[in-house]
């Protein structure tokens, strides 16, 4: 018994992290159901994942379209710098203090976000 229970230890992942660390199966591109999500949809607190890179908590602040972003600590790349998000028709979009763009993101599931920075890094946020 202990010898098989051994065996699936491989096949199991032990968190919904590893899950979102692992990335969709699927890009976001090919995804039927992305769409942008409404500012309604943004409010609260999120997990912001790169895939081999780490991820953080975020907490964004609700507005009509746009609101701030309270990055906590251990972001990764320049996600630390997260000042402000707004909605686009594109999707919502996440920007530092200067105003520059880090990440373009579309829902592909209610509690999912998914995108990729301005230099093409996958980038997924989730509650």
């Amino acid at each position: 018994m202990t010898l098989w229970l051994a065996g699936c230890s491989d096949t199991v992942n032990n968190s919904a992290f590893d899950k979102l660390a692992a990335g969709p199966p699927v890009p976001m591109a090919a995804r039927a159901t992305a769409r942008a999500p409404k500012a309604s949809d943004m409010g609260g607190r999120w997990v912001l994942t790169m895939p081999g890179t780490g991820s953080c908590a975020m907490t964004f602040m609700s507005g009509a379209a746009e609101g701030a972003i309270a990055p906590e600590d251990g972001c990764p790349g320049r996600f630390l710098a997260s000042r402000q998000w707004h909605v686009e028709p594109a999707g919502v979009v996440i920007r530092d203090q200067n105003g520059a763009r880090l990440a373009q993101l579309r829902m592909a599931e209610p509690g999912r976000l998914e995108g990729q920075t301005p230099d093409g890094e996958q980038v997924l946020l989730a509650r």
